[in-house]
């Protein structure tokens, strides 16, 4: 069978013919659809490890381009117990992006062997119902992990912060809305909430403010401008109360 990197997963199934399963030398028809009704269950259940029979890992492991990882066992825990190997797992049988590949050789013959292409062309059709719920799911399980992680290794360091609290912050950065613009609001409301006269731009206060507006993939010092001589711009600009607002006098207009 032709193995064109260009060809759609709807241009193969037209290609090779209606989609009926059929015998091959050491799988036959019957036994597909065995394993097609467990790869099924396992979707439906989010991947759960009392799904994850052995013909399906069997079929996996020899008719889908990946490797042993030593038994079931290492294989589930190879792909299904951190967020981003499952996520990298799911991409084989995910047709949105083109044909898919395999993902530990990169190629496509394994929709394409004349074997066993019925049975994996029909392993991705299934998939697609499934794979972005399990995609999400995923995601937001390897992204807890990387926030308890963190915390750890801060709290290592003496440094406690709740990272969870501050979910908004990472989901918002990746919108780029984080600016000293963002900190000067967040300022402003902490000073009509408490009253205060000013706040000490180089104090605690100041600085507790700045980390919830800084997410975590931003350098500090690329938020101020600086001077030439590298002063910082922010180090000399005063604030202090207006009301329910607070006013920033300008750097040059200060000297």
């Amino acid at each position: 069978m032709e193995n064109n990197p260009q060809m759609t997963l709807h241009g193969l199934a037209q290609q090779t013919g209606p989609g009926e399963l059929h015998d091959s030398k050491f799988m036959p028809a019957v036994e597909k659809r065995r394993v097609l009704r467990q790869w099924k269950l396992f979707l439906e259940s989010g991947l759960q490890r009392e799904k994850f029979t052995h013909p399906l890992y069997n079929h996996l492991i020899q008719n889908c381009s990946f490797i042993a990882h030593y038994d079931l066992g290492g294989f589930y825990s190879t792909y299904f117990e951190n967020g981003d190997d499952t996520v990298n797992f799911l991409s084989q049988f995910d047709d949105r992006k083109g044909m898919p590949k395999s993902v530990e050789y990169g190629w496509t013959a394994w929709l394409t062997d004349e074997d066993y292409y019925d049975i994996n062309i029909e392993m991705v059709r299934i998939a697609a119902k499934y794979i972005p719920a399990l995609i999400e799911k995923a995601e937001n399980e390897q992204r807890s992990a990387d926030i308890t992680q963190a915390e750890a290794l801060l709290a290592k360091h003496g440094i406690k912060i709740d990272l969870a609290e501050r979910r908004w912050t990472m989901s918002e950065a990746r919108k780029g809305v984080y600016t000293l613009g963002a900190f000067k609001e967040l300022l402003s409301k902490r000073i009509a909430k408490d009253g205060a006269e000013g706040v000490n731009i180089q104090g605690d206060q100041a600085l507790e403010l700045l980390n919830e507006c800084l997410p975590r993939n931003l350098l500090f010092k690329k938020l101020f401008l600086e001077t030439k001589e590298g002063e910082s711009i922010m180090d000399t600009l005063p604030l202090r109360n207006s009301g329910k607002d607070f006013i920033v006098t300008d750097h040059e207009e200060r000297r």
